[in-house]
């Protein structure tokens, strides 16, 4: 799977965004895997307060980015899914 790494500018909560390069079922997969790891995610593009603080996601289309809070939540990412490409 191809993904990108950033990190985020003037964000309290989130350190880094991975935008999940390829098809919307990869990102389907991703974002079960961090369902599965950390619980459900909020959707950052809606306007209400997160509820969890170790994952969200931002969908549109063919747009597919999650945010992870810190380091070690990106390491785990890295661990089940490889490296950037």
């Amino acid at each position: 799977m191809r993904y990108s790494v950033h990190e985020t500018r003037d964000n309290r909560y989130f350190k880094h965004g991975i935008q999940i390069l390829g098809t919307m079922l990869e990102f389907h997969d991703v974002r079960r895997w961090f369902t599965e790891t950390y619980g459900v995610g909020d959707d950052i593009s809606r306007d209400e307060p997160l509820v969890n603080g170790h994952w969200a996601f931002f969908l549109k289309f063919q747009h597919y980015i999650v945010y992870v809070r810190d380091d070690d939540e990106l390491a785990w990412f890295k661990l089940k899914y490889g490296q950037e490409s």
